[in-house]
């Protein structure tokens, strides 16, 4: 792969540009091989809201898609999302396939691709997920590569200081909208295309499926959490040379999903009178999503 190691040549300096800053590329990568636990989580979760008889294919859904992720978001995503748009403000057209890519004391695309690539898996688990039990893995593959490689991206390049969102003042922290929204929005376009899940008789079940592992959905919120934790605050890219922001995401991330978690289990308490587990963890989750937008700034 080719890259370039002058980044003051190439960086733009638009005055509505963030301040180049230098990267701690140690944190960004540790923060990202965590984040890239979520693979894990979601092979959990997906395992135990299944039933039985689909757990290995859910699992499947998930390691598989986030091969194809990893796979085309490096070789033509990664182009779209963060190469030079050539002033149009929607699309990148540089970068593709690792070619181009800068290093430098303010710029490093190689650890920024790790970064994104987690960014990348959350969205299409989150579409895989919600396949689950109602496709086959062909159709399945071929949908998060187009994601993956065209959609997913160019959203993302939209909230670059080059993108068009950037440019009208939307600003997302960590992906609050443009990963965890985004994904599930692609999750529930597909869920309606493909309708109820049917029963071995090819019926629509009366209620819903009963989950095959709740222990499993909670072992995959734990995980997750933490993970996200971590993620969250590789969005600080400064890392160590930005103690007090390193140190205000982590307690505003833990606090946000310590609160959701609590108001959303004593709420289906009071609803069914009855404690839930599943509850408990969607709750946790919740709470990291939502903060995420605004977690360097509570």
């Amino acid at each position: 792969m080719n890259h370039i190691s002058d980044v003051g040549a190439v960086i733009n300096a638009a005055s509505d540009a963030p301040v180049p800053v230098n990267i701690d590329t140690t944190w960004v990568l540790i923060t990202s091989f965590s984040g890239l636990l979520t693979i894990l989580e979601f092979a959990f979760i997906s395992s135990g809201a299944v039933r039985y008889k689909s757990v290995q294919s859910s699992v499947i859904t998930v390691l598989l898609g986030s091969v194809l992720t990893i796979l085309f978001f490096w070789l033509v995503g990664y182009g779209f999302a963060f190469g030079d748009d050539k002033n149009n403000k929607f699309i990148g057209f540089s970068k593709f396939a690792g070619v181009g890519y800068i290093i430098g004391s303010t710029r490093d695309d190689y650890s920024n691709l790790i970064y994104s690539i987690v960014g990348a898996v959350i969205v299409s688990s989150l579409f895989g997920l919600g396949t689950l039990e109602r496709s086959r893995f062909f159709s399945v593959s071929i949908c998060i590569a187009f994601i993956t490689a065209i959609l997913y991206p160019i959203v993302l390049h939209w909230v670059q200081p080059t993108g068009w969102l950037y440019k009208f003042g939307f600003k997302d922290y960590a992906g609050s909208s443009y990963i965890h929204m985004f994904g599930g929005i692609t999750a529930l376009v597909v869920s309606f295309f493909l309708k109820e899940r049917r029963d071995e008789g090819g019926n629509v079940h009366s209620g819903i499926f009963p989950h095959h592992s709740p222990i499993n959905i909670g072992y995959g919120s734990i995980i997750l959490s933490l993970a996200i934790l971590l993620f969250v605050n590789g969005t600080n890219t400064k890392g160590k040379n930005a103690k007090y922001e390193q140190g205000l995401i982590a307690v505003n991330t833990i606090v946000a999903a310590t609160f959701s978690a609590l108001t959303s289990f004593i709420t289906q308490y009071l609803k069914t009178y009855k404690t839930s587990l599943i509850a408990l963890s969607r709750g946790s989750v919740a709470g990291i999503v939502a903060i995420s937008a605004i977690a360097n700034n509570v």
